[in-house]
């Protein structure tokens, strides 16, 4: 009897010895990260069997447990995954304001200083150090806008390098996650089944430090964890680790993608990746970086193009017609740098794209996406990244050059190659405008302030009507570059123009480089509508529309038969593209004498590229 008290005493020391020395173990790691309270279970020992019964033979401890709640654990991960996407975020984000907001750094101080300066400039014209001023603030401006873009494209260059090392780093906690399932697969297989708590912990603590990195979801297969990305790859499967990389993005040198390779098989991770600093990066670069290096680019554009715009329809200090402050907006280098090619378009690479400013109060802060959809080599959508809305879509007649018109603002110019099918290309219209914006101008004398047309009213009219201002609508031929004759000779207006009235709702415009003689333009715009009331303009605001009034015998007739007064007509129509300097031509036969005005005008405009038409009562 005494043994057998002796010996169940002794299994109690010796179980409470254990739970001692857990205490003493948890009190010791109080501080280490990731480390979770153990707890000791007692069970029984088995009892010994006698005559009057079975007899107890003391405790013994039965497991040695940690206190976690896998629920929680997962939660804590999401959490701090979302925690760190946005501190990234916002730590960017602070950086882009402060620069923007701050008025030794932001745009806003130089553009006020600019039309500041143009103001005082326009008060006195004829000041030469009032000019000069102008010129300093529009260097000032460039200057601003070159600053700008340098500092948003190295937190890009900060933001692509961040990515970089982060991918190192997550690649390296996957494979320490790998060799933590085979460390505890292994130390079960020593321990009896028994759960090694100590690397269970440091496992735990791996994952909640690969989640302040990367978004990720984890499933549990025994007694290891599978660790999944938020886009779905999976990083860890059991003790098989794969990494994740970065690089120069082939199709945007402007940005890094993300590379998941598995087995030596590498492919692009798709766009869902997010949570943790690589996501909060990500989502920060395409939410708010490249948007504001858009807009940025917007402005830069919109500010050059319509101040180059106004100079061209004036004359300057020494009578010449105006010229561009800033470069051209169009100018060839900067319309190439606006098309990215898709790396794995078919061979050969041989096609060549360029993208054309139309109008920059069109223009809008996102890319776009040109598709090949197929079924055959021609067919074409155009996305709008930002809403992800189809905004043009058509067939290419697959003989180029070929332009396709009118996008927000722009055109695209495809010059050459074989297009084919799957083919990709992306276009950022406004992306680099505020890294070229350049100066063009470089002496002061060379601003126009001066309008290059007068007009005046006749002192012997008798009516009580009055001409308004004069305004210049266009001074360059199709090619943008070419003065119209009109504007050829310095400050000389060629021809001068003779508005004369008819009779009281009606007037001829003449050619009045003689005087004494006034003659027909040539087309003739003679017996014009005067509507009594209101502004009537010469001429369309389109600088592109021609307004012909035929008399019948002005143009080739093809009978003199007409039932209605007017006679068969053909009409030659032709067109300079813009951007080729290709001439085509196309001839209309007008069969007036069967056909009403209404008819006539409504073929002419089905039928003929470039012309609108209209019919009215006289």
């Amino acid at each position: 009897m005494g043994s057998e008290l002796i010996k169940i005493g002794l299994s109690g020391i010796n179980a409470f010895q254990r739970a001692l020395s857990t205490t003493g173990h948890n009190i010791t790691n109080a501080h280490v990260e990731g480390y979770s309270r153990q707890l000791v279970d007692f069970t029984a020992r088995a009892p010994s069997a006698s005559s009057v019964g079975f007899v107890g033979n003391g405790v013994q401890v039965s497991n040695i447990e940690r206190s976690v709640n896998d629920t929680l654990l997962d939660q804590q991960r999401s959490d701090t995954s979302a925690a760190e996407s946005l501190n990234a975020y916002l730590f960017n984000a602070n950086h882009l304001d402060s620069l923007l907001a701050d008025s030794s750094t932001g745009i806003a101080p130089a553009v006020d200083n600019f039309f500041a300066a143009l103001q005082t400039g326009a008060e006195d014209p004829d000041s030469v150090p009032a000019r000069q001023i102008i010129l300093s603030a529009s260097e000032s401006l460039v200057n601003r806008f070159n600053s700008i873009y340098a500092q948003l494209e190295g937190q890009n260059n900060n933001i692509n390098v961040s990515m970089q090392t982060l991918t190192e780093q997550i690649s390296t906690m996957a494979s320490s996650v790998a060799e933590f399932n085979q460390g505890i697969e292994d130390a079960i297989a020593r321990g009896a089944g028994q759960a090694p708590n100590d690397l269970l912990d440091q496992r735990d603590e791996t994952l909640r430090e690969l989640s302040e990195l990367v978004g990720i979801t984890i499933s549990r297969s025994g007694n290891s964890t599978n660790v999944f990305l938020s886009s779905g790859e999976p990083l860890v499967v059991g003790v098989q680790a794969n990494a994740l990389g970065a690089r120069q993005d082939p199709d945007d040198i402007f940005v890094y993608e993300l590379l998941f390779d598995s087995n030596g098989e590498t492919r692009a991770v798709g766009g869902d990746l997010s949570g943790g600093q690589l996501g909060g990066l990500d989502q920060y670069r395409q939410e708010v970086l490249l948007p504001a290096l858009n807009k940025l680019g917007r402005i830069a554009l919109t500010v050059s193009d319509q101040v180059n715009r106004l100079q061209t329809f004036g004359i300057d200090l020494e009578g010449a017609v105006g010229t561009d402050v800033f470069l051209d907006i169009n100018n060839t280098s900067f319309q190439a740098t606006r098309v990215m090619k898709d790396d794995d378009n078919a061979l050969p690479r041989d096609r060549e794209l360029t993208v054309t400013i139309e109008d920059v109060t069109l223009l809008t802060d996102s890319e776009y996406t040109l598709k090949f959809n197929g079924p055959n080599n021609g067919n074409y959508t155009i996305t709008r990244n930002a809403d992800n809305e189809v905004v043009r879509r058509g067939i290419l007649p697959g003989t180029y050059p070929e332009t396709i018109e009118d996008i927000d603002g722009f055109s695209i110019n495809l010059q050459s190659g074989s297009f084919q099918e799957g083919d990709i290309f992306r276009f950022a219209p406004t992306r680099y405008a505020a890294r070229d914006i350049a100066m063009s101008m470089d002496r002061p004398q060379q601003l126009a302030f001066a309008i290059p047309i007068r007009t005046e009213n006749e002192i012997g009219n008798s009516g009580s009507g009055k001409i308004g201002d004069a305004e210049v609508l266009d001074v360059f031929e199709t090619d943008g570059e070419t003065l119209l004759p009109a504007f050829a000779n310095p400050g000389q207006l060629d021809m001068p123009l003779l508005v004369r009235f008819t009779g009281p709702r009606t007037y001829d415009v003449l050619d009045n480089r003689d005087p004494d003689n006034p003659i027909p333009l040539v087309p003739p715009m003679t017996s014009r509508d005067f509507i009594p009331g209101t502004t009537n303009k010469l001429f369309s605001e389109d600088p592109e529309a021609t307004s012909l009034v035929s008399a019948g015998s002005n143009i080739t007739a093809l009978s003199t038969t007409a039932n209605n007064s007017y006679v068969d007509e053909i009409i030659t129509v032709t067109r300079v593209d813009p951007t080729t300097g290709a001439t085509t031509t196309q001839t209309a036969n007008v069969t007036a004498g069967t056909s009403t005005a209404r008819t006539v005008a409504a073929d002419l405009t089905a039928n003929v590229t470039g012309v609108e038409a209209f019919a009215h009562t006289e």
